[in-house]
């Protein structure tokens, strides 16, 4: 299952542990509650410096830990277990391990 964040429980844009997240993927995509996912990122900041690095060449870097509290058809919330940085709307949420 390969997910991403939509938003979070309360309007901000950074989320931390014990934070709700709403996935784009619900029952409808092989969500169940409880299953838990890794979040990844690309990028690690670097887009910022002078526009030296481009994401698209950067590995994926683990940076969280999801797992689903609710499932609807379409979407599904989640509850954040763990995180080394912010998460962001658009950070990738997946079971298993992230494919290229």
């Amino acid at each position: 299952i390969k997910a991403k964040i939509l938003t979070g429980y309360d309007p901000t844009f950074f989320y931390g542990p014990n934070y709700i997240v709403y996935l784009d993927k619900g029952s409808d995509d092989g969500v169940e509650k409880g299953i838990m996912l890794s979040v990844y990122r690309k990028g690690d900041g670097l887009k910022d410096l002078e526009g030296k690095a481009s994401p698209a060449n950067l590995p994926w870097e683990l940076i969280g830990e999801l797992v689903v509290i609710q499932v609807s058809a379409k979407t599904s919330a989640a509850i954040i277990t763990n995180s080394i940085t912010a998460l962001e709307a658009g950070d990738s949420a997946v079971t298993g391990e992230i494919e290229e």
